[in-house]
């Protein structure tokens, strides 16, 4: 009886501890699989930053017209980000762009001296928005144009060209675009040649030589404030000399044959400037003909005692009183 108890009591033991171990293992797998289903859970989303560090600052004046608006943005879960635009100058301001993914805005065209309102709203990929505050700058009031200076001819200049272009040189310091007004003349004050040109050099053609002028440029920006330059002078120089008109149309012809023994030299001369013209005349029987009269003032020259069958040469060299 004892020995049959004893394995008994060995039976059930390894029954229970079977048991155990399986309940054991159970236990485990039962909080296995749950813990591997909470660690694949998706995280939930954060909106974008709310913009900040705005430029111009909030509050900002004298603000140059041609800025540009900046901000800082992201998102922190690193989701591609875009923002909505609000500006104008009304509070609140209107909406002018939407979905642009950079951070800074060209808004063009603004008017000196005003407020304006703006705005950001940024958006991520999960159409979650987040919306800045508003904020406000004021633009500087507009300043004329810098007086025109550096003129060529410089103020006071003679033998000036007188086919000289005129030049200056003029910005504005609110970098705003100018057109120029050009005065020239021989009066004091000179009368108005051009309006509204937008280079720094005008063209007056050809002047008046040995000529007293007067000039000055009047500055126009987009506001349509002006700056008048300067009265500047300049005389031109005295006429370039040109040459005589080359002597042609002889008469005789060249190479002409049974010319009358009494025949008459004869040409066409003059001078581009209208100087007075002198003519040289060289004639004989030689290719190389002599001298046979200097300085003469017409157009017409007799020689004396031609041959019959004979071939002449002759030439004419004008001269002008500026030798």
């Amino acid at each position: 009886m004892t020995m049959n108890r004893k394995k008994l009591n060995d039976y059930s033991l390894i029954h229970v501890s079977t048991v155990l171990a399986l309940t054991i293992a159970l236990v485990t797998s039962t909080f296995v699989f749950p813990m591997g289903t909470l660690m694949s859970r998706a995280q939930p989303n954060n909106g974008p930053y709310e913009p900040n560090n705005p430029g111009p600052e909030d509050g900002s004046t004298n603000v140059s017209v041609y800025q540009y608006l900046n901000w800082t943005g992201g998102d922190p879960d690193g989701d591609p980000v875009t923002y909505d635009i609000y500006f104008g100058t009304v509070s609140p301001p209107q909406k002018v762009v939407a979905n642009q993914s950079i951070t800074f805005y060209d808004p063009e065209d603004m008017e000196y001296s005003t407020i304006y309102y703006w705005l950001i709203i940024a958006w991520d990929n999960q159409s979650t928005p987040t919306q800045g505050p508003q904020w406000q700058f004021t633009t500087k009031a507009n300043e004329p144009p810098n007086t025109p200076t550096n003129p060529t001819p410089e103020n006071g200049s003679t033998n000036v060209n007188a086919t000289a272009d005129l030049t200056w040189s003029c910005e504005d310091p609110d970098g705003d675009s100018l057109t120029f007004d050009v005065f020239l003349g021989t009066t004091n004050p000179p009368e108005k040649v051009i309006s509204n040109q937008t280079g720094e050099v005008y063209h007056p053609g050809l002047m008046n030589y040995t000529t007293h002028y007067y000039w000055m440029i009047v500055a126009w920006d987009t506001q349509n404030t002006s700056a008048t330059g300067p009265l500047w002078e300049f005389t031109t120089g005295v006429k370039p000399n040109s040459p005589p008109d080359k002597p042609s149309s002889p008469s005789p012809a060249n190479g002409a044959t049974g010319v009358s023994l009494s025949t008459i030299l004869s040409w066409t001369g003059g001078d581009p400037d209208g100087d007075p013209v002198l003519y040289d005349v060289y004639f004989g029987t030689t290719s190389i003909p002599a001298i046979v009269k200097h300085n003469q003032s017409g157009t017409s020259y007799t020689p004396s005692s031609l041959n019959y069958g004979t071939k002449y040469y002759w030439k004419i060299v004008a001269w002008d009183n500026y030798s």
